[in-house]
């Protein structure tokens, strides 16, 4: 992006929808339906590997939730994208995320380099109520 000639990296920021669907504690994929989800993991699938380090920090992408349908955001985890060349990496939190009723997941990056977000994975349980 430039801008009377000098140029910035682009910022990208995405909030993920509501989940809708999870597994209870046989395993089985049951709706949500307003239930609480005990969440174990995130994982971000975003095209990695492509953005130049900026000296010798690592590109990297910002990860929060909001468990009041985006009134109020937890503190931000950073997480990195890979130095070029590691297309595989798996921007991955896991373990002690909480649990939430309605929990929406936010994503934000910076870069000079081609990225492109598919979407996320989350690892959670479905409780009964």
């Amino acid at each position: 992006d430039d801008h009377q000639g000098i140029s910035y990296p682009v910022q990208y920021i995405r909030t993920f929808p509501h989940v809708g669907k999870g597994l209870d504690e046989n395993g089985q994929m049951i709706e949500a339906d307003g239930r609480q989800v005990q969440y174990h993991g995130f994982m971000l699938d975003i095209e990695a590997g492509t953005i130049p380090p900026q000296g010798a920090l690592l590109p990297e992408v910002t990860v929060r939730y909001s468990d009041d349908r985006g009134r109020t955001y937890s503190g931000s985890v950073l997480l990195q994208l890979g130095p070029e060349g590691a297309y595989l990496t798996w921007p991955t939190l896991k373990g002690g995320l909480g649990i939430a009723r309605d929990r929406m997941w936010e994503v934000q990056w910076a870069g000079d380099g081609a990225t492109a977000l598919n979407g996320a994975w989350i690892d959670g349980k479905v409780l009964h109520d």
